[in-house]
């Protein structure tokens, strides 16, 4: 990480260029680390349980492209996904309690399937430039099964927030999964779906955002 903050500059003083959000990171992970040591024994060991999933993930990334360049089989896919956004989805779940009106395991499922989703949608709209770099995130050519299981899953985030008593829960919670709905849609539409980088325009997250505000106000299921 600090050799991708910059190059040594004159004087001998780092030039961030950048990169300045992680250098900014790195001068106040101190802090980081007090507010870690603030949390309760309970809170303090699931915050390191998911971040050691997480930079599993992210070591197996860099480790395995380095002389492969895609992934081998569904299950491969399914577990990266776990490691880098999946376990995110369990990790809230765990962290509080009383705040759905659904059973904590149905609650972990759809957390789980919603983080996972949300990763493939960004493995799916970034699939050439990744493929321009010589990886492959999908074990074979034929997107449309991914379209469908990222669509599946961002239904189950939508569940989730269905679920959810708490208004600004709801809306922080939804948001994401409409506007991953809405990035799978625009990939559907492609001659060949999903070939090609699509983003949604501001229009559309406005108006997300609105009925998002609305959603929060609705009674939990």
């Amino acid at each position: 990480l600090l050799h991708h903050i910059g190059q040594d500059a004159p004087g001998g003083q780092q030039a961030v260029g950048e990169h300045r959000g992680e250098a900014e990171l790195l001068a106040r992970f101190p802090e980081c680390l007090a507010l870690l040591e603030a949390l309760s024994p309970r809170e303090q060991m699931l915050v390191r349980q998911v971040l050691s999933t997480i930079v599993e993930g992210q070591a197996w990334d860099l480790e395995y492209f380095e002389a492969r360049s895609s992934v081998s089989c569904p299950e491969q896919l399914e577990h990266y996904t776990y490691m880098v956004a999946g376990c995110v989805g369990e990790f809230w779940t765990t962290l509080g309690s009383g705040f759905s009106t659904q059973p904590e395991d149905q609650l972990l499922r759809w957390g789980r399937h919603y983080g996972m989703g949300l990763q493939l949608v960004n493995i799916l709209r970034d699939r050439e430039e990744d493929l321009s770099r010589g990886r492959s995130y999908l074990p074979t050519s034929d997107v449309q099964p991914w379209l469908d299981r990222a669509e599946r899953w961002l239904k189950e985030g939508v569940f989730y927030a269905e679920s959810l008593r708490n208004g600004r829960l709801r809306f922080s919670t939804v948001l994401p999964a409409w506007l991953g709905l809405d990035t799978l849609e625009l990939l559907q539409r492609q001659e060949q779906p999903g070939t090609g980088k699509v983003k949604i325009t501001r229009g559309t997250v406005h108006s997300r955002m609105w009925k998002a505000f609305l959603f929060s106000w609705k009674e939990a299921l």
